[in-house]
């Protein structure tokens, strides 16, 4: 498929792209409820603080932020959408020029100030991706388990290319629509004879398999550099005994690569072209 250009007068819109008026609809209603869910998370009191965001998520953040200081040049500007406490930026720190990092959530935004600790490099926002604007353009965006959050991927992916230099990269870490969770989700509701499909997570608007993640990425001007599948199986069900144990937690996403197509998660790579 053909390269889907900017037009012209798309431009301003996309520099900013103002979502208050729909506060009163079914959209506005589904991005409050996804910063209730954030805030939540983020929150020292919250209930997803046992089970997978306290044993899972410093695990699985160590693995993405090696990813992706692996694949970041030296001395890049960097835009991290969906910073969330600011642990990647914090990661990379060390060999990057500046960085923004957004979030939707103000909880997380304020725990990212205090975990950075004023480096004057990197400019904290909340803000949402359709809204933020920038006077420079960067060498590397990140969205990292942010992708599925959004509504329009095609103005995200265009608002991208505006945003990234010249062979600019877009790392994406996104669930994987045919994980193998789901295959034996909908086993079991066909074994109940259940008729009904597998709901999304909560915040997630859309999930995508590879070939649609990829296809979407071509139509928007971005060639495919890497492709890294992990985690054969939602760390989320798992037992905490397990989760707690970090070894369990790497094995499970190496695990991951021999089954690719099943995979949870990808990390991908995609270059502006």
């Amino acid at each position: 498929m053909g390269l889907c250009p900017i037009p012209l007068y798309n431009i301003s819109s996309i520099l900013h792209f103002d979502f208050s008026f729909m506060i009163s609809t079914g959209v506005g209603e589904f991005l409050k409820k996804q910063r209730e869910i954030f805030d939540r998370e983020y929150s020292n009191t919250s209930d997803e603080s046992s089970g997978l965001f306290r044993f899972v998520r410093p695990y699985v953040n160590h693995l993405i932020a090696d990813f992706v200081s692996k694949t970041l040049k030296d001395k890049s500007n960097v835009l991290d959408v969906g910073c969330g406490d600011g642990f990647i930026l914090k990661h990379i720190s060390n060999g990057i020029s500046s960085a923004t990092g957004i979030d939707l959530s103000q909880v997380a935004i304020v725990q990212a100030r205090k975990l950075l600790g004023g480096d004057s490099r990197i400019r904290l926002h909340q803000s949402l991706f359709e809204d933020f604007s920038s006077d420079e353009q960067f060498d590397a965006i990140l969205m990292l388990d942010v992708f599925e959050h959004f509504m329009d991927a095609d103005f995200v992916l265009r608002k991208c290319r505006y945003l990234l230099r010249d062979n600019g990269i877009l790392i994406i870490s996104t669930p994987n629509r045919k994980r193998l969770t789901n295959v034996i989700k909908r086993l079991a509701k066909v074994v109940r004879g259940d008729a009904t499909g597998i709901g999304l997570i909560e915040s997630h608007f859309r999930e995508y398999s590879l070939f649609e993640i990829k296809d979407v990425l071509n139509r928007y001007g971005f060639s495919i550099k890497r492709v890294e599948a992990n985690t054969i199986l939602d760390l989320k069900y798992m037992s905490e005994h397990l989760l707690n144990k970090g070894q369990f937690v790497r094995m499970m996403w190496s695990a991951g690569r021999v089954f690719p197509t099943l995979a949870s998660n990808y990390n991908i790579v995609a270059e502006k072209r």
